[in-house]
């Protein structure tokens, strides 16, 4: 099983109070729940589980100018899971993902939380405690009126996303229920329109569709004006169907994304029952410091020409 003790902080894993909330980053175990939903979902089973990873592990070295960790069972799990482990479509996304680290050094370069710290400075990201009735992970982005263009660019924004997913994606949790993105657009301006060109747009599409290894079940819309559309407009051709059907537009109707996430597993300020305060990206930064060792690791594998 995965060893995740160089992780944990006086025996428990990481975890930070966010107000009356506590979030905490379960690292470990899947429990019975999960690998029930596991099984169910993902096919994971244990005859499965032996033969995918012996598939997999030899397409990878086929593949003689990736370095990736094989030895490491909790990394391959990390791709065979979201590609329900089929173990092509696992290589498949092993290969996207390195070669857009190759291809995007702006993006990937020091891809550490010590070296990335603007966004969550703004309050410009946070994870929300609780889970949603589906045990996903929800990571709330507020990218109208706190997004300050001039300090943080949506490079950074990249980046800081980028860094979030991969701490999310060593809960084995995530790894099988996914994660839900909330974008709040309140306030959402033409300074924020410029910030997202056609390539931008094309890059960030090809990467949350064909490279990072996260079960992503939904992106909901919230607040957002209209001249959000100017924005979304730029996005739409680079959309594939899967990910197209799974965006969803509320703006300020909170019933419709209770439809979609539970008020248990939402701030107030969503017609949730969580009463979270501002500046709880500043603490999550501070926690995902934690994992920097784990990044500077990370930046030793991939393709070495």
């Amino acid at each position: 099983m995965p060893d995740f003790h160089k992780f944990l902080i006086d025996g428990q894993p990481p975890s930070f109070t966010m107000g009356a909330e506590t979030l905490t980053l379960e690292l470990g175990l899947l429990g019975e729940e999960y690998e029930l939903k596991a099984a169910k979902e993902l096919r994971e089973t244990p005859e499965v589980v032996d033969e995918s990873l012996r598939q997999f592990r030899q397409l990878v070295r086929g593949e003689k100018d990736l370095v990736v960790p094989l030895d490491d069972e909790s990394f391959l799990l990390m791709f065979l899971r979201p590609c329900k482990f089929y173990p092509q479509a696992a290589f498949d996304k092993l290969r996207s993902y390195y070669r857009f680290v190759q291809k995007n050094p702006k993006l990937s370069a020091n891809l550490t939380p010590l070296h990335n710290s603007a966004v969550f400075a703004q309050d410009l990201l946070t994870i929300l405690p609780r889970r949603d009735q589906h045990g996903r992970r929800i990571m709330l982005l507020e990218v109208g009126r706190k997004w300050k263009t001039d300090m943080v660019s949506v490079v950074d924004l990249h980046r800081a996303i980028w860094i979030a997913m991969e701490v999310a994606k060593l809960e084995p949790r995530t790894q099988v229920a996914g994660s839900v993105v909330i974008l709040d657009m309140q306030d959402f301006g033409m300074k924020q329109v410029w910030q997202v060109s056609p390539s931008f747009a094309a890059n960030l599409a090809h990467w949350v569709q064909e490279c990072i290894p996260v079960r992503l079940k939904g992106v909901h819309i919230v607040r957002q004006p209209y001249v959000f559309n100017m924005a979304f407009t730029i996005f739409k051709p680079f959309l594939q169907e899967k990910l197209r059907n799974r965006i969803h537009f509320h703006g300020c109707d909170w019933r419709a994304l209770h439809k979609h996430v539970a008020p248990a597993s939402l701030p107030a300020q969503y017609g949730g029952d969580l009463s979270l305060p501002e500046g709880t990206s500043v603490k999550l930064h501070q926690s995902f410091v934690l994992f920097e060792e784990e990044f500077r690791e990370h930046e030793k594998y991939g393709y070495t020409s």
